[in-house]
């Protein structure tokens, strides 16, 4: 979360420098933190459409990242980690895949109003409400920009054994998804402040499926918590 904020809000050379080192942490911590990298990137060639500012953000991905990948790969002979082999990563397993998913959903049901307040947001920026340099355009854009490609890898190699853990990692961007028409559409804070506490309010009273056997599995996955 903090690449993603330094880079919604990056206006200089210094600060997509800064983005792109946080971002390179991410594909250091975990493989698929490489997808957020690259998405960044993206990113920064739609939003500042020079190449510099792309070249300056992707620095710490070739001085850092790229050192230490090419030592692993000397080192193991794979070129990614061995789970992603040990967890067939490179396979497809799109119907489970979708369970995983709709399960996360189905329990945390206001984030099924996800595409809706997408649709609204690129209405509002159609009609010119919302500036294409504007914090907030830049915020979606970059949320989407991050969430759609996580999603579709995280079905497509089949989600997880363990309940919505491969989608807490996206779950902050996808509640930025819905605040964001929010903030557009009420101009009024303290009604503003009241819709957040009710969005909050429906994390806690989220749909537990595992209430009446916390050990139980729903299509193979499981709570463990």
């Amino acid at each position: 979360m903090f690449g993603f904020l330094t880079l919604i809000t990056a206006r200089d050379s210094r600060e997509h420098l800064l983005a792109g080192f946080l971002l390179t942490l991410t594909a250091l911590a975990r493989p698929d933190g490489l997808l957020f990298t690259a998405m960044g990137g993206i990113f920064v060639l739609i939003t500042e459409r020079r190449i510099r500012p792309a070249i300056v953000y992707s620095l710490p991905v070739l001085l850092l990242y790229l050192p230490y990948w090419i030592w692993r790969y000397q080192y193991y002979g794979y070129v990614f980690p061995n789970t992603y082999y040990a967890k067939s990563g490179d396979l497809s397993y799109w119907s489970q895949g979708f369970v995983y998913l709709w399960i996360y959903l189905k329990s945390y049901y206001l984030l099924l109003t996800v595409p809706l307040a997408v649709v609204i947001v690129i209405w509002l920026r159609a009609s010119r409400s919302v500036a294409a340099d504007s914090v907030v355009w830049r915020a979606f854009l970059l949320a989407l920009l991050f969430v759609v490609p996580y999603m579709i890898y995280i079905v497509k190699v089949g989600g997880d054994f363990m309940f919505a853990r491969f989608w807490i990692v996206i779950t902050p961007l996808l509640f930025i998804l819905i605040e964001l028409p929010l903030r557009l559409l009420i101009k009024k804070n303290g009604v503003l402040v009241a819709v957040a506490l009710l969005l909050a309010a429906t994390v806690i009273l989220r749909l537990n499926l595992y209430a009446d056997d916390p050990k139980a599995q729903v299509s193979g996955i499981a709570n463990e918590p």
